[in-house]
């Protein structure tokens, strides 16, 4: 009786660790998610600053640099990478905006 009752008071710290780190674990998984959705959101902005110069320049920007001086795109380089190829001045550019943050995936 006496091991049961030891066994008993093992189990109750053990569920409750693991539980703890189940919460840990779903926190990160929404802070992932929500880093993920700010960057499409900012990937979003900086496509329709150069769909604006496209629509009054007829051309997309060379640079994001571009955008910066002639349009207010303002742009936070510590916590952000941003991604601009431009292939040809009347075609989508490829933008893609990345959290420093995350690091490599």
């Amino acid at each position: 009786m006496k091991n049961i009752a030891s066994h008993g008071n093992i189990i109750g710290p053990i569920i409750i660790f693991l539980v703890i780190i189940l919460m840990f674990v779903q926190v990160d998984r929404e802070n992932v998610d929500q880093m993920y959705q700010r960057e499409e959101q900012i990937e979003k902005v900086v496509k329709q600053y150069a769909i604006a110069c496209y629509a009054q320049e007829g051309a997309y920007p060379k640079d994001l640099a571009y955008l910066q001086e002639n349009y207010g795109l303002i742009m936070n380089e510590q916590k952000y990478f941003y991604y601009y190829d431009l292939f040809a001045s009347n075609l989508m550019p490829d933008i893609e905006v990345v959290s420093i943050e995350r690091g490599d995936e």
